[in-house]
């Protein structure tokens, strides 16, 4: 669904919300709607397949769930967890779309906005870099394995002495640059001085912003007067 943005601050609100709830059972109702909503969401980032993948993911979880609901021994083992990993799938979802949707400028022009201390905001947008960094450094290296005739993957198993020499401690040596390089980046770009700044990247609330506060008092509601 083209055109459908949310302010970052609405994001870490969805977020925030989602996983505070964890501990309180849902209704039917409940779950259509934060479905609804996941779709949505993956739709406004062209993760329609996706989407529905989690919707598909959802009901087979629910489907062990209810059959394994009566049963004694190890199918109980399944019944708790179908119950814990349906309640995560939709945190873990909104967490996704707020990774993929969100740039760090503008994660780091709201948490600004929102008055958060520095000593969370630099740790956080150290992280938030982190992980793709490191995801491409670790595609480097399967790509130079791959030129070697080194195994990777299931068959690396194989060869464990090549599979540490020339997998695990370049990723090592690289996940402790990255973090420092970030790191300098980030203190380069003048976040830990105080003062009023103006970014590049501004956030403003939109209609989408307002009826997804609408969503979530609707939400509310339904919780209370079940």
């Amino acid at each position: 669904m083209q055109g459908f943005k949310l302010s970052t601050e609405t994001k870490i609100g969805l977020l925030l919300f989602y996983t505070s709830t964890l501990t309180i059972p849902f209704t039917g109702t409940h779950e259509i709607l934060s479905l609804l909503l996941v779709l949505l969401l993956l739709s406004s980032i062209n993760k329609v397949k996706t989407g529905v993948k989690i919707i598909f993911a959802f009901f087979s979880l629910t489907g062990i769930y209810y059959l394994t609901s009566k049963t004694i021994g190890v199918a109980q083992v399944f019944h708790t967890w179908a119950l814990i990993m349906r309640r995560l799938l939709i945190p873990f979802t909104i967490g996704g779309y707020f990774i993929f949707s969100t740039n760090v400028s503008s994660l780091m022009a709201s948490m600004e906005k929102l008055k958060i201390p520095k000593v969370i905001i630099i740790p956080l947008i150290v992280m938030f870099r982190y992980f793709p960094e490191l995801k491409n450094e670790y595609s480097h290296i399967k790509s130079a394995m791959k030129i070697r005739g080194i195994e990777h993957g299931l068959k690396a198993f194989m060869t464990p002495s090549l599979t540490l020499e020339h997998l695990l401690v370049p990723l090592l040596f690289s996940t402790s640059n990255i973090g420092e390089e970030l790191s300098q980046a980030a203190f380069s770009k003048g976040i830990s001085i105080e003062g009023k700044k103006n970014r590049y990247f501004e956030t403003h609330l939109t209609k989408f912003d307002v009826l997804i506060a609408i969503y979530l008092i609707i939400f509310v509601y339904l919780l209370i007067r079940r």
